[in-house]
Order: C-alpha cells, then sequence, then structure tokens
C-alpha cells in the first residue's frame, strides 16, 4: 500500500496547486 500513499500525497500537492490559482 505504499504506492497508494505516495498517490494521495502527489495528489493533494496538485489540489493544492489548484487552489492556490
Amino acid at each position: 500500500m505504499e504506492g497508494l500513499a505516495s498517490r494521495v500525497a502527489e495528489l493533494r500537492k496538485l489540489e493544492d496547486q489548484y487552489r492556490q490559482e
């Protein structure tokens, strides 16, 4: 399940970027 956690972290980063814009 390590890959899943990494995927979630990446999605969170992308979400932050979208929110900033």
